[in-house]
């Protein structure tokens, strides 16, 4: 199969877009055909060596953390997902993988595709989603009654808070939680930060990845106002 990698950190001459081989999904894995990645500052980051310290990856490496496609294979212990269903994922930052024809994802990463969108445009989803989900509900804490002001709201993180903060909040602890990074943390990288996400999630809501801290705290502690 066909994959964009690099070799050595660098600008974006340092792309290769080479002949690999297809990998085969293990235990808890599943191999997404894939219709399209996105393009995030962490990938720019990662690609530059500016998070080599706190965010150790093996060489070479395929970007792309967030992707949309299909569901080409399944390894042993996955039963939520079938061939053929379409997906979104955010992939672990240490991994990642979405610039290729396949990729290998973790079946607690994936996420229903939304319908009322192409599956190629799903993948501007789930790292901006999880921003919007994080900013809204994890760290602003927002409740129903509450009156939102998004400052923002025309860019992709605000205009998704907008659409969250419309819709009744969830009940605290009602979902599960999935790990943010595959390999052990180093000290002050790669938290193992833990994101609550819906099984059967709505279509402007984040798939299951992780990311950290997307904004302030509320500046408002009664319930009556928060600012994003």
């Amino acid at each position: 199969m066909k994959a964009m990698r690099f070799h050595g950190f660098g600008t974006s001459e340092v792309l290769r877009y080479e002949d690999v081989d297809r990998p085969s999904p293990g235990p808890g894995q599943v191999l997404v055909r894939v219709a399209a990645t996105s393009f995030n500052p962490v990938d720019d980051h990662i690609r530059a060596g500016a998070l080599a310290r706190m965010l150790p990856i093996d060489l070479p490496y395929v970007p792309g953390i967030d992707l949309s496609g299909t569901v080409a294979a399944l390894g042993p212990r996955v039963g939520d997902v079938r061939v053929g269903d379409p997906v979104v994922a955010m992939l672990p930052l240490d991994s990642a993988g979405g610039a290729a024809e396949y990729a290998l994802v973790p079946a607690e990463s994936l996420a229903p595709a939304p319908r009322s969108i192409a599956l190629a445009d799903a993948a501007a989803l789930p790292l901006t989603g999880l921003a919007a989900w994080q900013t809204a509900f994890e760290l602003a804490e927002l409740t129903s009654g509450q009156r939102v002001l998004v400052n923002g709201v025309g860019g992709a993180v605000g205009s998704l808070v907008v659409q969250l903060a419309a819709r009744r909040p969830p009940p605290a602890g009602r979902w599960p939680t999935w790990p943010t990074c595959t390999r052990t943390p180093v000290p002050g990288g790669c938290p193992a930060r833990r994101s609550s996400s819906p099984p059967d999630r709505p279509l402007a809501e984040p798939g299951p990845a992780r990311r950290g801290r997307a904004c302030p705290r509320p500046v408002s502690s009664q319930g009556r106002g928060t600012l994003l």
